[in-house]
């Protein structure tokens, strides 16, 4: 019952009775009661002693509850924790720096740090550096308006010698209110400081985001590069600042450059597009071709090409060489699709920036010695125009006009543009093929007001070539053009329409004019592909299932009953459209994929085409969908439904053209390609729905 009276006497506040019971219970027994009785009525007298301000006795007190400490059951710590703070509180000024402390802590900072400079010095206990750094720290929070510059430089000057635990929160917050000094105070050095703060002493926690309430935030060691950046101090400098720690690789660095600049270019271009654009020329010459790959890097140069000025192209060859045209990521070789369209990687254009920026002798320079990337480019973006276009004009420089013809000639096989064949037309030393180009170019294009130039060029030739009635068509189209959209014909125009001899009469059917001079373009355009002669057997209109959209089409078949289909618009224009009705075709064949690549008008009867036979309906077979009929000589005919869309009744006479083919059994048989009615009175009867 001793331990309970030694605790009660001590509760009561009797500590010297308490401090008499323990001492004799320790003297007749060491148990781990009776040391747990003498140390807290020992830390209750260290308690009044550090009180009284007798350090010195409540430290030899400590040095024995640190001896007792080990003898105690103490598996929660609670003694231990005791220790500490009597440790604490015993330290010289601890009462003025608490004191201190709490002033900061209830909202008088600046009173608190006043009141802790004459406590700044060798004698302080570091124990109690954390304490003074809190105080320091919420003052340079609360920094008053009037506070001068040498007041917060001092500040952290008194921080940075303290001896507080680092890495921890208030030194790594302290880093921040190092900055936020700096953007008051320009006259403070801010990466001086950051070397004496020791950039190997960022808390783990500093490398990872952060998350508040909702909001994420980036890891703090990244905004202080940034806030760096932000601040105007160069990529040099920071970076030899932060190289110290292995964690701010060169890359990484060069990317938190990247990105601060990116977002001032992107805030600044809300206010001042010119002013933005200069941003990223100072960002580019500052980076001269430095090995840098990142996606800010990459943002920035996307930016640039978007909104420089179509006047200031020049600037981009600059700008390009600056930013190092060795930067691109893989990614930037990708292109981007986006609400169903297809937008180009940033790689083609930079090089279609380049192109267009690039004098008539650069062009022929970067023909003889194209980099890699070119030459990469070329290979992977062979469907991009305007990057091949351009690179025909730098063949052209290098006088390689066969070379300039083969790349335009893809580039038209592909799409045909009525401006790839008057580019065509403008390098081609071949008068029959230029007279053949714009011929082609203007039945390309339905809008004349696209087309003076083009009309202009063809009537200078046919003036040179002696036909005139078909060069004053060209004349009056471009006049007729120009006038009716309020424009002014070039001087050049005047000339030769003021050149014409007086009283000719323009040619009167354009259209076929055009027709028949297209042989040499499409020869051009596919020299490998013979003439087909095809005949019109149907039309049909044609529904694309994903966007409703129709199309009329034109069903066709050659000789020996080969089928395929064109769009209605790629009909030869004048060409009469009508059930076998002839033109010639070149088809170009992928795979099983056919496809007309030329047409060109044809006198040919398509009734002659296939064979011919008499006929009469025999049979409606509706499950299967046909009709039988029978020959003059007793054979069957099958005649399919889509080939006639009206009723057949028994005993209807009937015109059948066929030919002879083979199924994919290897069996022969005839194909109905078309029918006639022999009377023309049952055109506009229903099909039947039952088999007779």
């Amino acid at each position: 019952m001793s331990f309970i009276a030694t605790m009660t006497l001590r509760k009561a506040g009797r500590l010297n009775e308490a401090l008499q019971q323990a001492n004799a219970d320790w003297q007749h027994e060491k148990s781990p009661h009776a040391c747990m009785a003498m140390f807290w009525v020992q830390k209750d007298i260290c308690d009044w002693l550090i009180k009284e301000q007798r350090l010195d006795e409540a430290n030899q007190r400590i040095a024995l509850l640190e001896q007792l400490l080990p003898l105690m059951n103490d598996t929660e710590g609670i003694a231990c924790k005791a220790i500490e703070r009597l440790k604490e509180h015993a330290l010289p000024f601890y009462p003025q720096i608490r004191h201190i402390e709490q002033m900061s802590k209830d909202g008088c900072e600046r009173v608190a740090y006043e009141a802790l400079l004459p406590f700044l010095g060798e004698d302080l206990p570091p124990a109690l550096h954390e304490r003074v750094g809190w105080v320091v720290y919420r003052y340079l929070k609360r920094m008053p308006p009037e506070c001068q510059s040498a007041t917060a430089r001092r500040a952290l000057l008194h921080y940075i010698t303290l001896k507080n635990k680092r890495p921890s929160l208030l030194h790594s917050q302290m880093l921040l209110m190092a900055i936020a000094v700096k953007e008051r105070f320009a006259d403070f050095k801010l990466l001086n400081f950051i070397a004496a703060w020791n950039v190997n002493s960022f808390a783990e926690a500093d490398f990872l985001p952060s998350q508040h309430e909702e909001q994420t935030f980036r890891p703090l060691a990244e905004r202080v590069v940034e806030h760096c950046f932000d601040l105007g101090y160069g990529l040099e400098e920071v970076c030899n600042t932060f190289s110290a720690n292995v964690r701010f690789t060169g890359e990484k660095v060069k990317r938190l450059y990247a990105r601060s600049r990116y977002f001032a270019i992107f805030n600044q271009q809300k206010q001042d597009e010119m002013a933005a654009i200069a941003l990223a020329e100072q960002y580019a010459q500052t980076i001269n071709g430095t090995p840098m790959r990142n996606e800010y890097h990459s943002a920035i140069l996307h930016f640039y090409l978007r909104h420089l000025p179509k006047a200031h192209q020049r600037q981009a060859l600059r700008f390009v060489k600056a930013w190092g045209i060795g930067n691109f990521r893989d990614e930037d070789w990708l292109r981007t699709n986006k609400d169903d369209r297809r937008y180009p990687a940033l790689v083609e254009k930079t090089l279609v920036a380049l192109l267009s920026a690039c004098t008539e002798y650069e062009l022929k320079r970067l023909n003889e010695q194209p980099p890699a990337i070119l030459q990469k480019a070329l290979d992977a973006y062979a469907d991009n125009e305007s990057l091949m276009r351009l690179w025909v004009k730098a063949k052209l420089a290098a006088c390689k006009e066969d070379e300039a013809l083969q790349t335009l000639r893809s580039l038209i096989r592909k799409q045909q543009r009525f401006y790839l064949w008057k580019e065509l037309a403008d390098i081609t030393p071949d008068r029959r093929l230029k007279l053949s180009a714009l011929c082609k170019a203007i039945l390309l294009q339905p809008k004349d007001e696209f087309l003076g130039k083009v009309h202009f060029m063809l009537a200078m030739l046919l003036k040179e070539e002696g036909l005139l009635a078909e060069a004053q068509a060209q004349i009056n189209a471009y006049v007729d053009t120009y006038r009716r959209n309020g424009w002014t014909p070039t001087p050049e125009m005047q000339v030769l329409a003021n050149a014409m001899p007086p009283g000719i009469t323009p040619c009167a059917n354009v259209p076929a004019f055009y027709n028949a001079h297209l042989d040499a373009a499409n020869d051009f355009l596919f020299p490998d592909l013979h003439w087909t002669l095809l005949v019109v057997m149907n039309f049909f209109t044609q529904t694309n299932p994903k966007t409703g959209r129709k199309t009329d089409k034109v069903a066709l078949a050659d000789a020996n009953g080969n089928t395929l289909s064109v769009n209605r618009r790629q009909w030869p224009s004048g060409h009469r459209l009508e059930r076998f009705a002839c033109v010639e075709a070149k088809i170009a064949v992928e795979g099983k994929r056919k496809d007309i690549v030329a047409m060109r008008p044809s006198v040919a009867d398509g009734k002659e085409i296939w064979h011919l036979d008499a006929a009469q309906i025999v049979r409606a077979d509706e499950q299967k969908q046909r009709y039988l009929a029978k020959n003059e000589a007793g054979l069957t005919l099958v005649i399919p439904y889509y080939i006639i869309r009206s009723r057949m009744d028994c005993g209807t006479k009937v015109r059948i053209w066929w030919v002879d083919t083979t199924t994919k059994e290897g069996k022969s048989m005839r194909r109905t390609m078309a029918v006639e009615f022999v009377d023309g009175d049952n055109k506009t009867k229903p099909r039947p729905k039952e088999n007779t």
